[in-house]
């Protein structure tokens, strides 16, 4: 039974029961459910922060690809993105810049690079980011107009053998050529890419495409 205080308060007498507090058991539950609920917390932060940075890979490929056509009409020339293994197998992407409109791309994944171009940008391709995989089921969904044209029923739809090698070439008169044989793509092509965590599981994809005529890019998340 607990305690009872009697105050008065304006000349008339209150009675309070203290009741009773709380025992170790209740205590303990409590503790329990703060500590699972903190590791719930920390495993769904987790997973989103994994999620945020397969997604901040793929941006980065499509900003490179957008700075890419903007370079080519500030500096009035051809600027070509790439995209490729790398020495050692690594795959990298860049730009740079064709001063002398002569631009190989079958030079991109070796070492030469003619003395007149400019490289304006060499890294690792973001960690997780590869080609999509031919059989995935994100190859079967047209792009929406006015892209419809533009093929995006492969991995690299203007890659030999679908294969990472990625060339656009964007023109300062706005139009772009894609791969080895531009002409082979007046529509436009587009490759599409997919973000994986450590286990290969998928955290995201991308289609990029470019219209050739217009040299306009587009993202669509698949």
């Amino acid at each position: 039974m607990g305690l009872t205080k009697t105050s008065t308060h304006g000349g008339a007498a209150t009675a309070l029961a203290a009741g009773p507090g709380f025992t170790l058991v209740e205590l303990a539950v409590v503790v329990a459910i703060v500590a699972i609920l903190a590791a719930l917390s920390y495993t769904t932060l987790k997973r989103v922060g994994v999620q945020a940075t397969g997604s901040n890979g793929l941006s980065q490929v499509e900003s490179l690809l957008r700075n890419a056509r903007e370079e080519a009409f500030d500096r009035g020339a051809p600027v070509a993105f790439f995209m490729h293994p790398g020495p050692g197998g690594a795959p990298e992407m860049g730009v740079l810049i064709d001063f002398n409109s002569d631009f190989n791309p079958g030079h991109i994944g070796t070492s030469i690079i003619d003395p007149s171009d400019r490289l304006l940008y060499r890294e690792s391709v973001p960690a997780g980011v590869v080609l999509v995989d031919s059989s995935s089921s994100a190859l079967t969904q047209p792009l929406p107009a006015p892209f419809s044209g533009v093929p995006a029923n492969a991995p690299c739809t203007f890659c030999p053998g679908n294969a990472l090698h990625v060339v656009v070439v964007f023109n300062p008169d706005g139009t772009a050529a894609l791969g080895e044989t531009p002409a082979s793509f007046p529509d436009g092509g587009s490759f599409t890419l997919e973000a994986q965590d450590n286990g290969q599981k998928s955290l995201g994809r991308l289609t990029l495409a470019v219209l050739s005529r217009i040299g306009t890019v587009a993202a669509f998340e698949r």
